[in-house]
């Protein structure tokens, strides 16, 4: 996708900021398939929701664990506080399942790690159980790196984690998009997405 400094790209009539742009690039998501109720997990200022908001295709739903003013509903992805089948979409964009880095701890890895990949897949079936059956979530950049420890265990969590979805009966598509090259230090790192479509067939977890 190519987005110049006003993306091509409308809604309604609505021309897309660059910022909006770049975000919709980053989650390889084209404009015209937002449709619908959508749920934006790890919105930040809710940007996305406000770019959007004289749309009459779509609603968009902000929400954040850190409070704005902007955030409709201040809530973990872990433990959502919304009925089953309500969304007909749910987007994040660069938020999990990195948000669980900071739950590695040196001093305790090998309960750490336990814990990250509980919390990655408790998040991802929030998510799919959020959705309308048929429904698609979309999560990206998914930025995958093994120079540090807490990287190499949330890469393993998140892996586990998608093996884990796929047994349930999730259609799940985990596909790299990009390689990036940190202009400071030289390290390199996968950006991956992460597609959940939830089945039309009830969802029976081992939980």
């Amino acid at each position: 996708l190519n987005f110049m400094e006003k993306s091509p790209q409308k809604s309604e009539n609505i021309i897309l900021p660059k910022d909006i742009a770049t975000l919709l690039e980053n989650l390889v998501l084209p404009a015209e398939m937002l449709k619908g109720k959508i749920l934006d997990i790890g919105a930040g200022a809710a940007d996305f929701a406000r770019a959007f908001e004289n749309s009459k295709d779509m609603s968009i739903t902000s929400l954040d664990e850190q409070f704005d003013k902007n955030i409709k509903i201040q809530a973990s992805v872990k433990n959502l506080p919304i009925a089953d089948n309500s969304y007909d979409m749910v987007i994040s964009h660069a938020s999990i399942p990195h948000v669980f880095l900071q739950m590695y701890s040196h001093e305790f890895p090998e309960q750490s790690e336990l814990e990250m990949e509980s919390a990655v897949k408790k998040s991802l079936l929030e998510i799919v159980r959020v959705l309308k059956n048929g429904k698609s979530a979309y999560l990206s950049p998914i930025v995958i790196a093994e120079k540090y420890e807490s990287q190499k265990a949330i890469k393993t969590a998140i892996l586990n984690a998608v093996e884990y979805l796929k047994k349930l009966g999730i259609n799940v598509v985990f596909e790299l998009i990009r390689t990036v090259t940190n202009p400071e230090n030289g390290e390199k790192c996968d950006n991956y997405r992460l597609i959940l479509k939830k089945p039309i067939a009830q969802i029976k977890t081992d939980d």
